[in-house]
């Protein structure tokens, strides 16, 4: 399954949330692949603290893909994180490709965004392992929707404000709009971060989209994702947000059985009810 974490206001912590899923996810195996068009990884600079060079990049596919050679130099991009013990994150040992290095950078990936995804959604068909793409902030100028495309499911991040609701429901439908032009399998659905001022479901109702789960507003537990940061056994055995965290990707899965796009819902062809 390929998924896509991205989000359409504000900052509601995808980069933290998509390296927490990763890293917890009950899956066979998960590949983390940042591709936010903003530039710089998260991964490196937060959870490595920056003693990790950034010389592995989603950047270096951009010539390989002028010469049809995008599966392998994607393979060489991958760096080691691993299975996640929160009392020394850093020791962790999971799998995750590294964003652009620098925003000037997304005007040379417009070619590639595309031919991208369609390996990423290869590899989750043929047996490669799920894959769990950080977007973070869709942009539909930048051509990564080229890549978001090919998704099988499309999670959006919100915290349940009013600005943030009013910020999804303006840009689902150049979205929709999107998916559904190039017949995209993805599925739409929002993770709320919180329950204030909004709760899921009034949330879910303004802007017309299924909940997939909620996560609780906890900065501190969240460092150790975005920070490396430890915590000790006493906090985490108590933190609600790690045990939200750790049953997310379970909760996609159900997701994507249970919901498709409308465009291939009402197909003719579709083997499953609308």
């Amino acid at each position: 399954m390929l998924v896509t974490l991205t989000s359409i206001s504000g900052s509601p912590g995808v980069s933290t949330t998509g390296l927490g899923i990763a890293l917890t996810a009950d899956s066979r195996k998960l590949l983390y692949i940042e591709v936010d068009p903003i530039g710089s990884s998260p991964t490196l600079a937060g959870y490595f603290h920056a003693r990790r060079r950034h010389d592995r990049s989603i950047i270096q596919l951009v010539e390989p893909n002028r010469h049809g050679r995008i599966g392998p130099a994607f393979q060489h991009q991958i760096v080691r994180i691993g299975p996640f013990d929160p009392e020394e994150p850093t020791k962790a040992q999971g799998w995750f490709v590294p964003g652009l290095v620098n925003a000037a950078q997304t005007e040379s990936m417009k070619s590639t965004w595309g031919p991208l995804g369609a390996h990423l959604a290869l590899l989750s068909k043929q047996g490669g392992g799920d894959l769990l793409v950080d977007a973070g902030r869709l942009n539909l100028r930048s051509g990564h929707q080229d890549l978001i495309r090919h998704s099988d499911v499309i999670a959006i991040m919100l915290r349940p404000t009013r600005t943030a609701v009013a910020a999804v429901r303006a840009g689902l439908g150049p979205l929709q709009q999107h998916l559904e032009n190039t017949k995209s399998p993805a599925s739409i659905g929002l993770i709320v971060r919180g329950t204030e001022p909004y709760s899921a479901a009034e949330t879910a109702a303004a802007t017309g989209l299924d909940v997939i789960a909620v996560l609780p507003e906890s900065p501190v537990h969240a460092q150790v994702f975005s920070e490396g940061a430890s915590l000790s056994k006493w906090r985490r055995r108590r933190s609600s947000y790690l045990r939200a965290i750790d049953g997310t990707w379970q909760k996609i899965e159900r997701f994507h059985e249970t919901h498709q796009p409308v465009w291939i819902a009402n197909s003719p062809y579709s083997s499953q009810p609308a």
